[in-house]
């Protein structure tokens, strides 16, 4: 609002709006979301969508809710962790981890499969209750930070 260069910067030449959405057209003129351009994470050489790490974790049993980011890594520039709220009933945090660590290495590439799994009671928000990755992201800056 009121910024005419952020808002020349949204759109291209021929008028389209420059959301960072990455969709697949279908047939029928139907798109799917895959996720955000923002969601890219660089694993050494690779582009990894964090959409196709959550895709494999969410349905495992005992995961509510899962969240993917990119964790800063000095030998690959970034490596995935997943962010996971549990569901009610798990009492075992650190098998549900593994379970998750080792669902992504049967159904994943090894760059994709995740270095950590957090867990959280809840993620941070937008105002648009979507979950707030650069916070997620912040987070692991704060954790990785040598004590002082």
């Amino acid at each position: 609002l009121n910024n005419p260069e952020a808002t020349a910067a949204a759109f291209t030449e021929d008028g389209w709006m420059k959301t960072g959405d990455m969709v697949t057209p279908h047939a029928d003129g139907g798109f799917r979301f895959e996720g955000r351009g923002g969601d890219l994470l660089r694993v050494g050489a690779e582009n990894v969508a964090a959409a196709d790490i959550e895709r494999v974790i969410q349905p495992i049993a005992g995961v509510f809710e899962v969240a993917v980011v990119a964790k800063p890594d000095e030998l690959l520039g970034d490596v995935p962790v997943a962010f996971v709220i549990p569901a009610p009933v798990v009492l075992d945090r650190a098998a549900l981890a593994a379970l998750v660590i080792s669902t992504c290495r049967e159904q994943l590439a090894d760059f994709k499969v995740p270095r950590d799994v957090f867990f959280l009671d809840e993620f941070p928000r937008s105002v648009l209750n979507k979950v707030s990755k650069k916070d997620l992201r912040a987070r692991l800056v704060e954790t990785s930070r040598p004590q002082s």
